[in-house]
């Protein structure tokens, strides 16, 4: 399902490179299920229909097969996602599922495409909440003494040794 959401989405997105990739990906996934099912009932033929194989020499068959096919798929895999200079342009392009939402916003942009969009400026909003923020830290240095968290740090912890531990290491801080 998530390579079906995967394709999907490139397609919406016409990301033709990826799109490729994705197809061939599958592609092999779809070969591999199709010649694993025909092993399999060739398998079954051989082995109840027909008499047991008797002979060592053709049983390997029945191990490799599945070895040799991982084999396959591993080397797809390689060699459709090797190291290229091409990697770059499209490595880092995210892959999010669009909602009904977004599919009808795109629709909207593209009704006005040939229109100016006005610039919206937020850069005072979001000095306000930072200036606001650090506003609120100065007051709690200010009105807050570093001393309250430490007086009641010892009777948090648990043994008599620890308390001796920590009130030695604080005389040190002091």
């Amino acid at each position: 399902m998530a390579l079906v959401k995967t394709t999907r989405t490139l397609r919406l997105r016409r990301n033709q490179i990826k799109l490729t990739l994705y197809r061939h990906f599958t592609n092999t996934l779809i070969f591999s299920v199709l010649v694993s099912v025909i092993f399999m009932v060739w398998s079954i033929k051989m082995h109840q229909i027909g008499s047991c194989i008797k002979d060592w020499r053709d049983l390997w068959l029945d191990e490799a097969f599945w070895h040799v096919l991982f084999s396959c798929i591993l080397l797809v895999i390689m060699v459709l996602w090797r190291p290229t200079q091409n990697n770059s342009r499209y490595a880092f392009s995210p892959l999010t599922d669009l909602d009904e939402d977004d599919e009808a916003g795109t629709a909207l942009s593209d009704a006005f495409d040939g229109m100016k969009m006005r610039s919206v400026n937020n850069n005072t909003s979001t000095s306000r909440a930072a200036s606001r923020a650090e506003d609120d830290l100065k007051w709690v240095e200010q009105n807050i003494p570093t001393s309250v968290g430490d007086a009641g740090l010892p009777s948090l912890l648990d043994s008599d040794e620890e308390i001796m531990t920590t009130k030695f290491e604080m005389s040190k801080m002091e």
